[in-house]
């Protein structure tokens, strides 16, 4: 699951990069699991 938003405003939000990184880190591990690579 992609990682929750911080509301930083009414019309604002934003990620943390850390949880953003660990999640493409995740989707390429289970693609590369899945390619037998």
């Amino acid at each position: 699951m992609f990682p929750a938003p911080v509301k930083l405003g009414e019309r604002a939000s934003a990620w943390d990069s850390g949880e953003i990184d660990n999640w493409i880190a995740g989707r390429l591990a289970e693609r590369d699991a899945r390619a037998g690579t």
